[in-house]
């Protein structure tokens, strides 16, 4: 009886872990090879912001279980701020903080928010970021947002959160990078 007693209860402790998710997950966007060069005296200064309320990046809800929450291993603006001086190096541009020309980067809001009912999900992730372009002479604010939903059967994995977030946010970044009128008023003298 003892004999068949553990290899029962690694079973249960195993298929109970198996739908949890870890505290963190580990985002990594890619940044696509860059098309668009800048001229080579292009410099900009780059600063990034959290303006969310809630620092988690995922919310689960079950049932009359508490809600989960899912932070990201590294701060999301850091992560955003690294891809996008990445992506603007490749390009040509000097990232350096004494430029005349700013970015600012914000985040404005990311959150996957899942609802488990039964044996399926309902997901809806949104994130929305804000690009500040701050030139002596003038201010724009341009606007990057995504939108995705998702049902499946069981739970999502942290290995399908992470793919789903990392393709929207490298989405994102290559918006931005792509984005004509950031080009241009990079190239802009005042």
């Amino acid at each position: 009886m003892k004999s068949l007693l553990v290899p029962l209860l690694g079973l249960a402790l195993l298929s109970g872990c198996s739908s949890s998710l870890p505290l963190n997950l580990h985002l990594s966007p890619k940044v696509a090879e860059q098309t668009v060069k800048y001229p080579a005296n292009t410099t900009t200064a780059l600063v990034s912001s959290d303006l969310r309320t809630q620092p988690h990046i995922v919310s689960i809800q079950e049932d009359d279980k508490p809600t989960t929450l899912v932070n990201n291993d590294v701060p999301v603006r850091i992560l955003l701020a690294d891809k996008l001086g990445q992506g603007l190096t490749e390009q040509g541009v000097t990232i350096t903080g004494s430029s005349s020309t700013k970015l600012h980067l914000d985040v404005v809001a990311m959150e996957t928010k899942i609802i488990k009912n039964g044996t399926s999900f309902d997901a809806q992730s949104t994130t929305q970021l804000t690009l500040v372009i701050e030139k002596p002479t003038r201010k724009i604010t341009k606007q990057y947002k995504t939108v995705s939903t998702k049902t499946g059967p069981f739970s999502p994995t942290a290995a399908e959160l992470e793919e789903g977030l990392n393709k929207q946010l490298t989405t994102l970044l290559a918006d931005i990078l792509n984005d004509k009128q950031l080009f241009e008023e990079l190239n802009k003298k005042d």
